[in-house]
């Protein structure tokens, strides 16, 4: 048996023609053994094999083409919502990018970054402010191991939320008593808060450890304690170097040292002999005291606060003020001493009479307050 050298097909040795295809048997029955058969097959199938595979790798690219512009646009959604500070959306959205194509190597970054930020940003307000402030610190710690614009807006945001955290607590210990020394250690804590918001606090605390300072340091001068508040006044030049209240009151401690305390029991004598001069002087020439009032400061300290004006032709120094604090029924419930700043009134002058109560012994009784006496200097010897 042979084969149809046209079409392959078997045929037997006593065919004229290929009873497949109808063509004309070679007479050569050798020939016959020299078959096509597979000649269709040969080049047919591979050749479809190889259009398939094309189709295949061409769908497979098309595809991922697809997918990869698909991805591409939902990290751009999510850079833009990241740049808005709507981290909750840009981490959805990398999410999603990341279904559409798993090996996206920006998006996984991008969501790894908002990931670890957003489980660490949100602070639990059961816990103590320490704690917080160490979650936020380990958060800043966590983000070295990353670089880039995105990271510093993390960064810039989270040194924000120290900040406010801060701010937070601080207002906080202000509305309680707080020591002179608790006021000087708000203030240099304070003072590395650089935001907007830390301005008013800030400018309120000073004021407040002013006053403390100066009331306090009054009372030493009012007991001659001039060594305790000369170190007190320093110390309180230290956090604040440009207070005028206690640049005065500086000033107004050294006059009284270097002056007064050394000719204390001769202008004393001189005070008492002149008695009734003094106080005809006072009240008609040379001082004259208004506005004098009782209040309560931001953090319920009585304070009494007047307005000092020189009546005098020459310049006077050192005044010295003795008030009586009243109750309801006009007694004297206690008598303080203070120094009026600045330390040299000129003719027409006005200075500023402040003092604080740092306790509040006196809160609920006091109702009106009454200047006693008033003495100063007109020249290095002679108290007025």
């Amino acid at each position: 048996m042979g084969y149809c050298p046209k079409c392959g097909a078997k045929v037997h040795d006593d065919e004229i023609f290929c009873v497949s295809c109808g063509t004309k048997l070679p007479a050569d029955r050798q020939s016959r053994f020299q078959s096509n058969r597979f000649s269709i097959k040969t080049w047919l199938f591979p050749t479809l094999a190889l259009m398939l595979i094309g189709l295949i790798f061409s769908g497979i690219h098309w595809l991922h083409q697809q997918r990869s512009h698909q991805a591409t646009d939902l990290f751009e959604e999510a850079a833009d919502a990241f740049y808005e500070d709507d981290y909750e959306e840009s981490l959805t959205l990398t999410e999603k990018a990341l279904t559409v194509y798993p090996t996206f190597q920006a998006a996984e970054d991008l969501n790894k970054l908002l990931t670890l930020y957003l489980e660490n940003i949100h602070l639990d307000d059961s816990l103590s402010y320490q704690a917080q402030l160490e979650q936020l610190h380990n958060l800043q710690i966590s983000l070295d191991d990353y670089k880039g614009e995105a990271i510093d807006r993390l960064v810039m945001n989270i040194k924000h939320m120290q900040e406010q955290l801060q701010l937070e607590q601080i207002d906080t210990r202000l509305s309680n008593d707080l020591s002179i020394q608790d006021l000087q250690a708000l203030v240099w804590e304070i003072e590395a808060i650089h935001s907007t918001d830390a301005l008013l606090l800030k400018q309120q605390l000073r004021e407040r450890l002013s006053s403390s300072i100066a009331s306090l340091a009054n009372s030493y001068l009012a007991d001659n304690k001039f060594s305790d508040a000369t170190e007190l006044v320093e110390n309180g030049l230290y956090y604040l170097p440009d207070d005028q209240r206690l640049l005065s009151l500086k000033e107004t401690i050294n006059l009284a040292q270097n002056q007064f305390v050394t000719a204390l029991e001769e202008r004393m004598e001189k005070a008492y002999q002149s008695y009734e001069e003094e106080v005809a002087f006072n009240e008609s020439k040379a001082v004259n005291i208004s506005d004098v009032a009782l209040s309560e400061t931001t953090s319920g300290q009585l304070k009494v606060k007047g307005t000092v004006k020189s009546e005098a032709t020459v310049p006077i120094y050192h005044i010295e003020v003795t008030f009586e604090l009243l109750n309801h029924d006009n007694d004297v419930i206690d008598t303080r001493t203070t120094f009026v700043y600045p330390d040299v009134l000129y003719p027409f002058d006005e200075g500023q009479l402040d003092y604080i109560f740092l306790d509040k012994q006196f809160n609920d009784e006091a109702t009106d307050v009454k200047i006693a006496s008033i003495s100063w200097l007109l020249n290095e010897e002679e108290p007025s």
